[in-house]
Order: structure tokens, then C-alpha cells, then sequence
């Protein structure tokens, strides 16, 4: 939950499946009082131990819209992002013929092989089937259809195109694959430890060297000895491209659509209704201070995106801020009664994430603690 909404998503959708396809089991007198029981009590630490994040989620959701809840792929960018079934089995590398024959656009971002290993290991299904309990015969099925399935979406096989509606908030059919390897790793699994289990030590060894052997181009693609990589773009980049970070959206929607304005925007305060004389600016990451003179009633623009949790002091007096039409923070001034107008700008965050860390500290050191009960509780009855 803390890794990936997305991924999240679709293994909620799976388990509902799941669910669905097990539910005899909720309500069997034999099973259904141990089921309710870990799912109420895991279910109740899952939500306590995630609160940190979600909670202040939804609170800035509520405040205002960002550009990664208003900019979902459409169903034309979906379908473009599907790959070619031969994809799954062959690599990157070996598909280089492929992408120069092909007069279809092939999505070439990354390899989508499942692997060598799992394609081999899947490959053992049929000799399994026969091998494999009963009790667990339509739970190994499900798994391995639930896999196939899931890859086959992936595909141009698989018809999108009369589909009324595409799962565009994942962006990508490929992300489907998240449930594919899953699944096929426990199929795989499942096959190569009943195939070897008859098989000698000395071939078992002779199968790992063989993959490993199988596996190494992989690993040479992946690992890079005696390069330095630099970093120094990130602190001195100063202009802003629509597709250069994904960061981007998880800006408010009124900043992502104003990047040049972000690029182009000095660090200082600007006036935006008004007159006044902004004086003694100093700012300093997170945190800012200024005078302001000769006003009558302004509106500010200050240098920071709009983010719930700026505590923002005029005259050692807290105000409240909005957004301004550039998504950035937005306070408006009454008329000077005094000389000059001291305003203190600080990030401590909300009140609400602060409450959500310690209830998931607290939750997180209470499921420690209940685990440390529950085996100390199984010791001692057995």
C-alpha cells in the first residue's frame, strides 16, 4: 500500500476475485470464525500502520486538485502503450530484428520479458497438473489463469478496443504485469520444486548453473561496475519541461499548468492586487521573513507551492493562506495600522499528518507486540 497506489489498486481488484471465488470459506462453520477473525484483526493494523500517508492524502486532495488526479491517460494513449505477445517471451535484445521489420510502432521502453526462468518453469504445467494434490489442484489453476490472463490484457491480443471502459487510471497496460509475474513466481515455484523433488542433488546443481548461465545476460544488463553518475543537474537545473519528471504531478494542477511561469518566477514575493513596499527579504528553504510598508489592503503571491502545513505569522499572529491562480500560496494583507508589517513564513506540517504518525507508530509498535503475543501464545499451548 505504501509502494505503489496503482499496484494497489489492481491486487484490491484480485483479491475481490479471490474473494468472490473462495467465498464458501467466510461462512463455513469450520473455517469462517479463524478467517474473520485474521482478517478483521490484519485488516484494522493495515489501515492503522498506512494512516500516516493516507490521511494527509485525502487531506490535500480536499484542499485542492493535482495534476496526478486530473491527467489519466485517455483510452487513445492507453491502447498505444500495449505490447506485442512475442514481447513477453523475448527480450529487449533479441527483438532488435523485430522492431526493424515491424511497420507498427513496438513499445521498446523497457524489456517486458517475463524471464527465462519463469518461462521454462512454466513450461513444466503439464507434468505438474498430474503430480500436484487434489486440495490444492483448483487454487494452483486459479493462480495460473489469473496470470495468464492478466498477461494477455497486456497485449494488442487482448480486445481493447470494443471494451466500453479501459482502466485508464493505471496508465499502462503494462503495469498488468505486476499481477502476471506474481503469480506466474508462485506457479513457477510450485513447478520446479515438484518436477526436482525426484530429481538427484547433482542434477539439482546442474539446473541452478544452468540458469544462472541462462540468467547471466540479464545480470550483465543490469549491474555496471566503475561508472560515476552525474548528479549535479539535479541542483543546478533551472528549467522546467512538461515531460522531464514525473514529479511534476504531484504538483496542484494551477502550478503544473504554469510551468514556465515556475521557471521564469523570481524567489521573492510578488504583488498581486495592490500597492505596497515588500522589504528585508530573506528566504531560506522552508522557511522566509519580510516586511511589508505603505499598504492598503494587498494580496501576495509568496515563493512556494501550494502545500497544506506552512505556518504563516503576520506580526507574530497566525493568518490563513489560499492558492492563487499560478498554484502557488496566496495571503492577502489588511491596511497597515503600524509602521511595518512583519510576516514569518515556516513548513511544520498539518496538525492531522502529525496525529497520523503517531497512531502509525503506536499501531506499528502494537503489531509488533501482538506478534511477539501470538507466538508466545502458540509456544505455550504446544
Amino acid at each position: 500500500m505504501l509502494s505503489h497506489n496503482i499496484s494497489t489498486l489492481m491486487a484490491v481488484a484480485v483479491s475481490i476475485i479471490f474473494i468472490i471465488l473462495n467465498i464458501k470459506k467466510l461462512f463455513c462453520k469450520s473455517t469462517r470464525k479463524s478467517i474473520w477473525k485474521h482478517l478483521i484483526i490484519n485488516g484494522i493494523f493495515i489501515i492503522l500502520i498506512s494512516i500516516f500517508f493516507y490521511i494527509p492524502l485525502v487531506e490535500h486532495k480536499s484542499a485542492t486538485e493535482y495534476a496526478a488526479f486530473s491527467r489519466g491517460a485517455d483510452k487513445v494513449g492507453f491502447l498505444e502503450q500495449r505490447i506485442y505477445p512475442y514481447q513477453l517471451i523475448f527480450g529487449k535484445n533479441q527483438l532488435e530484428w523485430a522492431y526493424k521489420l515491424s511497420e507498427n510502432k513496438i513499445n521498446d521502453s523497457m524489456s517486458f520479458s517475463l524471464g527465462l526462468p519463469i518461462i521454462v518453469a512454466l513450461l513444466l504445467t503439464p507434468v505438474t497438473l498430474t503430480k500436484i494434490e487434489k486440495r490444492y489442484k483448483s487454487l494452483y489453476l486459479v493462480t495460473l489463469c489469473t496470470g495468464l490472463f492478466f498477461a494477455w490484457m497486456t497485449t494488442t491480443a487482448f480486445p481493447w478496443n470494443v471494451v466500453p471502459l479501459v482502466p485508464s487510471v493505471i496508465q499502462f497496460p503494462w503495469r498488468l504485469l505486476f499481477i502476471s509475474t506474481f503469480t506466474f513466481s508462485i506457479i513457477a515455484g510450485v513447478n520446479i520444486y515438484i518436477t526436482v523433488s525426484d530429481i538427484s542433488v547433482k542434477n539439482i546443481y546442474i539446473v541452478l548453473l544452468a540458469i544462472m548461465i541462462c540468467a547471466g545476460e540479464f545480470i550483465a544488463n543490469t549491474i555496471v561496475f566503475n561508472t560515476e553518475f552525474d548528479v549535479d543537474y539535479l541542483y543546478k537545473n533551472d528549467k522546467l519541461y512538461g515531460e522531464q519528471c514525473a514529479a511534476y504531478e504531484y504538483l496542484p494542477k494551477k502550478a503544473y499548468d504554469n510551468l514556465n511561469y515556475i521557471s521564469e518566477r523570481s524567489s521573492n514575493v510578488v504583488i498581486l492586487e495592490g500597492k505596497a513596499d515588500i522589504l528585508n527579504e530573506h528566504k531560506e528553504g522552508n522557511t522566509m521573513s519580510f516586511k511589508i510598508t505603505n499598504n492598503d489592503r494587498v494580496s501576495l503571491e509568496l515563493p512556494y507551492i501550494y502545500y497544506l502545513g506552512y505556518e504563516i505569522k503576520m506580526n507574530e499572529k497566525n493568518i490563513e493562506y489560499t492558492e492563487s491562480e499560478n498554484g502557488f500560496i496566496k495571503i492577502d494583507i489588511p491596511k497597515n495600522e503600524n509602521e511595518n508589517t512583519n510576516i514569518n513564513i515556516i513548513y511544520k506540517g498539518t496538525k492531522i499528518e502529525k496525529i497520523a504518525y503517531v497512531v502509525s507508530i503506536i499501531s506499528a509498535l502494537g503489531f509488533i507486540a501482538y506478534i511477539i503475543f501470538i507466538n508466545y501464545k502458540n509456544k505455550k499451548n504446544s
